[in-house]
Order: C-alpha cells, then sequence, then structure tokens
C-alpha cells in the first residue's frame, strides 16, 4: 500500500500522438525482443537459402533430363508462406498500424495522469482507470527513439507516451520510473 506521500503523487500527461509516433509505439509494443528477432531472421534466412538452392536444382534437372515442376511449385508456394510465418511479428504491426490509425479515436487527444495507482486516462470517449496490475507491461524505445514510453495493458489497450506528453522532464522521468517498479517488464 502506498504511503501518503506516495499517493499523493500524480503526474499529468496530454497530447496528440502524431502517425509516426503511433507506429512507433506499435511497433515497441509489438516486436518479440531481440535474442527472438535475431533467431527469427537467421532462420528465415536460412530456409530462404535452402528453398532457392532447392529451386536452382529442381530447374537445372539435377540427374533428371526434365525439373520436376510439381516439386518446384510446392517449393515455390510454401517458401512464402514459411517466411510469413517467422517473419509475422514485424510484419503484422504494418497492417495493424494502418487499420488503427484510420479510426477516429487513435488520432484523438489523449490526456491523463500517472499515479502510484496507475493510469487514468481522460479521452473523447470518457474517463478510464488502468491499475498497474491491469498494465501487462512497459516498453521504452531504446536509442535514438527512448523519448517513448508504451504501456500495453492486458485487454489489448496501447497507450503511447512520448517525451512531449509531459510538461517536465521530473514528470517523464517519474512515469519511467513508476512503469518501471510497477509492470511486469520494461525494456
Amino acid at each position: 500500500m502506498p504511503t501518503p506521500s506516495e499517493s499523493a503523487v500524480e503526474i499529468p500527461f496530454a497530447g496528440t500522438c502524431d502517425r509516426e509516433t503511433f507506429n512507433r509505439a506499435l511497433r515497441l509494443a509489438s516486436y518479440p525482443p531481440l535474442l527472438s528477432t535475431v533467431l527469427r531472421i537467421t532462420i528465415a534466412l536460412v530456409i530462404a537459402g535452402v528453398y532457392v538452392a532447392l529451386i536452382v536444382l529442381a530447374l537445372r534437372g539435377v540427374n533428371q533430363s526434365a525439373p520436376d515442376l510439381p516439386a518446384l511449385a510446392a517449393r515455390l508456394f510454401t517458401l512464402p508462406v514459411l517466411l510469413y510465418l517467422i517473419l509475422r511479428p514485424f510484419i503484422d504491426p504494418i497492417f495493424v498500424s494502418r487499420k488503427l490509425w484510420e479510426q477516429p479515436a487513435t488520432r484523438a487527444p489523449l490526456a491523463g495522469a500517472i499515479t502510484h495507482e496507475g493510469v487514468t486516462l481522460h479521452t473523447t470517449g470518457g474517463t478510464r482507470m488502468l491499475e498497474w496490475e491491469k498494465i501487462a507491461r512497459a516498453q521504452r524505445a531504446a536509442g535514438p527513439d527512448s523519448d517513448l514510453l508504451v504501456l500495453l495493458a492486458a485487454d489489448g489497450t496501447i497507450i503511447p507516451l512520448p517525451r512531449a506528453f509531459f510538461q517536465t522532464g521530473s514528470g517523464w522521468n517519474t512515469a519511467l520510473q513508476l512503469a518501471e517498479s510497477r509492470t511486469v517488464r520494461i525494456r
């Protein structure tokens, strides 16, 4: 239970996400961790290389006078399917962000406050309180994009919080500390 001084902490935020920030937030919330990313890309490259070699061998008709067309057709069909399944975490956010951006609620101003109890959102649809227990994870962009914090609620709600939404640097830093201490994972 928070102490009286903790419960008094309220960090207000307000702003409107532009399309680029929204896309960055969605990618940040959707992409797998670094190790998984490296493994997926490596596996995709190996599979693509093997399939290219198999297709070249089939076209040359190794040990045959004519290429095996059914086997070639099967390989040409399965290669894109396998690559899509492996690379899906990188492909899906592109299409999802386009679809979500078309909804007016996505482009509406977002305001609220971060407290020790959770995040209060004031949107055109009303006010909603998300306790920290309902926030599955927090993602912070690394490197040059470290000005973005994304909260992902258990119900799938994505809350993009760029640094510009906060009035002060200390408010931004406190929000980061709360997200780190109250959620399962921040990266």
